[in-house]
């Protein structure tokens, strides 16, 4: 797959100043957060969880490694975290990837990329709005 090609090449340009480790039980970030970065998991795995209306953390999604998880903090402004993220296992090897720098290193004034990204910030907003809708109706 052409992501796996990318996800290779990534690495290979990391320093060891990109890298964050993180233990057991850490909280990346927390449900209602601002968003500004997305995260790259290099090894290890992330739990997201959400808070049930009785306060209970129930699980949404784990996160493998070369998995990338945050990603709509970088296509929409202000975006505020639907869920929590905690670390599953132990020395988890992340990569943050900034708003900053996606907004003006991987744009860059590219108005194609600018209109495509925008295009699937809006699909996943729509797709993301209803499974909170039946979540909540039915689930949580």
């Amino acid at each position: 797959m052409k992501i796996n090609k990318l996800l290779d090449q990534f690495k290979e340009n990391l320093k060891k100043d990109d890298v964050f480790i993180y233990n057991i039980h850490d909280r990346i970030f927390y449900e209602g957060d601002v968003s500004s970065e997305a995260y790259l998991v290099l090894s290890g795995e992330i739990e997201l969880v959400k808070k049930n209306q009785q306060g209970k953390e129930i699980l949404i999604s784990r996160i493998a490694p070369n998995e990338i998880f945050g990603i709509m903090g970088l296509i929409n402004d202000n975006w505020i975290r639907p869920t929590t993220a905690i670390v599953f296992t132990d020395n988890a090897q992340l990569v943050k990837i900034y708003k900053t720098r996606f907004d003006s290193e991987i744009l860059k004034n590219n108005l194609e990329m600018q209109l495509i990204i925008a295009a699937l910030s809006d699909r996943l907003m729509n797709s993301y709005k209803r499974i909170l809708h039946f979540g909540n109706e039915y689930y949580i």
